[in-house]
């Protein structure tokens, strides 16, 4: 799972979870303030149920997918400037831009509610607040959704398990690594992109025959021409 908003910790937020506002007694979702055109991503493989235009939300997507606690769930992104059709999406693909379209809007934001199933407008209590969700997935998932990212800096190699921005040293056996993280990719940074990232420390991997051999067979294929 990744979050639908690059930096989205980062971000401003408007109306949050439960707040009174201008129109409503409760707030049933977030406004993340970002400028008009910003790309909004699928959290998860997904499939777009309602795409249109409507009076108070503006341009408008209803998202549907599983979740190992609640079941079904439906995100609504609201006030977009751009729609993509329904049908099925990939974690990671567009699936629309945000804007400053409908009549509950002062200003360009991306309005994110979460509901159980389906949506219910009069239902508070079926709404879930997107932040909490998010923040406790990203947790729960970070185990199984994880790149290992590797820097090489002559003859020495350092593994890292990279979560969002921040790149965390991997302090196990490569071996353990391989069984623990099936899905992780594998990625080659140049020194310049490497000093993106924040790390706290340099941690080596195990230099065993087998593991260095397995290391640098992943490097060689992954090297740029």
């Amino acid at each position: 799972m990744i979050y639908p908003l690059k930096n989205w910790q980062e971000i401003k937020r408007g109306y949050k979870f439960g707040e009174k506002t201008f129109y409503s007694l409760r707030h049933l979702g977030v406004d993340y303030i970002v400028s008009e055109g910003t790309p909004i991503y699928a959290p998860i493989n997904c499939q777009i149920i309602v795409s249109g235009n409507f009076p108070h939300g503006g341009n408008t997507i209803n998202v549907s997918f599983d979740d190992s606690e609640y079941g079904k769930l439906v995100m609504r992104y609201m006030h977009l400037s751009k729609l993509l059709p329904k049908g099925n999406y990939n974690e990671g693909d567009i699936l629309g831009y945000t804007g400053n379209t409908g009549k509950y809007t002062k200003g360009p934001h991306l309005h994110l509610d979460c509901s159980k199933e389906k949506v219910i407008i009069k239902n508070f209590n079926n709404f879930i607040d997107p932040d909490k969700y998010f923040a406790n997935r990203m947790i729960n998932n970070s185990n199984k959704h994880v790149n290992m990212v590797t820097y090489r800096e002559i003859d020495k190699a350092s593994i890292y398990v990279l979560v969002g921005d921040v790149l965390i040293p991997f302090a196990t056996s490569f071996e353990d690594y391989k069984k623990e993280f099936k899905n992780a990719k594998v990625t080659m940074l140049s020194e310049s992109e490497f000093k993106k990232f924040k790390v706290s420390k340099t941690v080596k991997i195990i230099s065993t025959k087998e593991t260095r051999s397995f290391f640098w067979e992943i490097i060689q294929r992954r090297r740029p021409d």
